[in-house]
């Protein structure tokens, strides 16, 4: 399974995060019977909101509040690494909406490709879920490049080089981020340097 650490960013942007704990985190554990997502014994009910869920390498899922349960994505297994992070929208145990918008883990493509599979193979039917899985790892890495460039002006740049930058994150409201974003981001995918000044 494709896995994702978001420490990275924890530790390289500043960004102070309050963890979950081995018992906190069975609060948020979300399980499949018959086809439909259940947490703490009682069918999953999002309503209008997306809630920030993280899936673990051994197919665990977490789900919670970002404004409430938890503040970031790696809150939920404490900055470790993850094989899918996001956003889901669920009625009555029904999955209706899944994307994989996660500051911290910046999942492409290929992870909730892997969210999916893990879900379909408990059950979960995917044929009325609107999926937005956003871009590949080879699109990312051909951005970064791009952005490394000090010549680069475009729409790479505007997102992770400007002084401050606004993001909406999933409609609940915008953060700032600027250059340590990108530079968390860079570090946690390419720890040794990016791919690409290894030759």
């Amino acid at each position: 399974m494709l896995y994702n650490a978001g420490m990275g960013k924890d530790i390289f942007s500043g960004v102070r995060v309050p963890y979950l704990d081995e018992l906190e985190r069975l609060n948020y554990l979300v399980t499949v019977q018959d086809g439909l997502l259940y947490r703490r014994g009682t069918k999953l009910m999002t309503a209008n909101e997306s809630w920030a869920f993280v899936m673990d390498k051994d197919g665990e899922i977490y789900c919670g509040r970002k404004s409430g349960d938890v503040e970031h994505h790696s809150a939920f297994l404490s900055g470790r690494p993850v094989a899918a992070a996001g956003h889901i929208r669920v009625v009555a145990g029904k999955l209706l909406y899944v994307n994989n918008s996660s500051g911290h883990y910046q999942p492409t493509k290929e992870y909730m490709l892997q969210f999916k599979k893990e879900l379909v193979k408990q059950g979960v039917d995917f044929s009325s879920v609107r999926l937005e899985f956003g871009i590949s790892s080879r699109q990312l890495e051909k951005g970064l490049k791009r952005i490394s460039d000090p010549s680069y002006q475009g729409r790479w740049f505007q997102r992770f080089h400007a002084e401050k930058v606004i993001e909406t994150v999933d409609g609940a409201g915008t953060v700032e981020t600027g250059r340590s974003h990108f530079n968390g981001q860079l570090r946690r995918l390419y720890p040794e340097g990016p791919r690409w000044q290894w030759h």
